[in-house]
C-alpha cells in the first residue's frame, strides 16, 4: 500500500472529536412539557378551588348580613381566601381599578400560575430528598 493512500483511511488527529468520559446528551424537551403540565395543573386547581371558596363566601357573607353576624365556616373562608390570594391579591400587588369588572380574573390566573410555578419545583424538591434519605426519619 502507498504511503497516500495509508493516511486518505485515517482521520488526522486534529478532526477526531475526544468527547471524554461525558455522557451523551439527553434530551430534555420532555423534562420541560412534564413540568409544564404540573404547574398548569396545579394553577387549574388552585383557580377552581378559589372559585368555589368565593362563592361560598359571597353566600356566607349574604346570610350573615341576616343573622347579625359571620357564622365561623364564613371566617374560616374568609381566611382561606386571603391564603389563597396570596400574594397578588392579599399583598395588593396590583391596583384594582387597573382591572375593572370581570377582568380581575386575569390576576386570578396569573395568581394561580405563580402558586403552580413554586409548588411544583418545591413539592419536586421535597420528594426528591425523601427519596434520598429512604423515606424514613431517623428516630
Amino acid at each position: 500500500m502507498k504511503k497516500g493512500a495509508e493516511s486518505r483511511c485515517q482521520k488526522p488527529a486534529s478532526r477526531i472529536k475526544n468527547r471524554g468520559n461525558r455522557p451523551p446528551k439527553r434530551d430534555t424537551t420532555g423534562k420541560i412539557l412534564k413540568k409544564t403540565a404540573a404547574i398548569l395543573i396545579v394553577a387549574a386547581i388552585h383557580f377552581g378551588l378559589c372559585s368555589l371558596v368565593q362563592k361560598a363566601v359571597l353566600a356566607g357573607t349574604a346570610a350573615s348580613v341576616l343573622q347579625g353576624g359571620p357564622p365561623f365556616s364564613t371566617s374560616v373562608l374568609l381566611w382561606l381566601s386571603r391564603v389563597l390570594y396570596f400574594p397578588i391579591l392579599t399583598l395588593h400587588w396590583v391596583p384594582r381599578n387597573w382591572f375593572p369588572g370581570d377582568l380581575i380574573v386575569i390576576v386570578l390566573v396569573a395568581n394561580s400560575l405563580l402558586w403552580g410555578a413554586i409548588l411544583v419545583p418545591v413539592t419536586a424538591a421535597v420528594a426528591k430528598r425523601i427519596k434520598k434519605r429512604g423515606g424514613t426519619r431517623p428516630a
